[in-house]
């Protein structure tokens, strides 16, 4: 198994189209590797950390938090909503003031949906959010909360 990854790893670097398909369906820490490489050339790539609890992968993704795109930003909290990493949340909730209102709205369907006294809290000081939409969906999580 450990020749496929390193082919498949190689590849994925060099920025082959099947390499990136199979991908997602490598489930080895040994993929880490190439794909924290490759995210490089392809932030895209950067979902598939998502699924290990490791802290290469984590650091992968945390690397791109303060990038000058919104769109690898954005993949970044996508990324980090849905890692396994239990330091993710962390990280994903200093995002909550980004410039990019996506990334804030990110933010906030991750509280929605993480019902805890602490997620209830930044869910209220996120009804105060510049972007009407996401005041509105902060709103929304908190009234099917009985929090008004």
């Amino acid at each position: 198994m450990g020749e496929v990854i390193d082919t498949i790893g190689r590849d994925l670097i060099k920025g082959d189209d099947t390499a990136q398909r199979l991908a997602p369906f490598i489930n080895d820490d040994r993929i880490i590797k190439y794909l924290t490489q490759a995210i490089e050339k392809n932030y895209w790539l950067m979902r598939h950390l998502a699924k290990f609890n490791n802290d290469t992968a984590l650091n992968a993704i945390v690397n791109k938090m303060n990038d000058q795109d919104q769109e690898v930003r954005r993949i970044v909290s996508i990324t980090l909503a849905s890692s396994v990493h239990p330091k993710a949340v962390d990280y994903l909730l200093q995002m909550r003031t980004d410039k990019f209102y996506a990334i804030r709205l990110d933010v906030i369907h991750f509280l929605g949906r993480t019902k805890t006294t602490v997620s209830t809290k930044i869910l209220k000081e996120m009804i105060n959010d510049e972007n009407e939409q996401n005041r509105n969906e902060a709103k929304r999580y908190l009234t099917e909360r009985n929090n008004k």
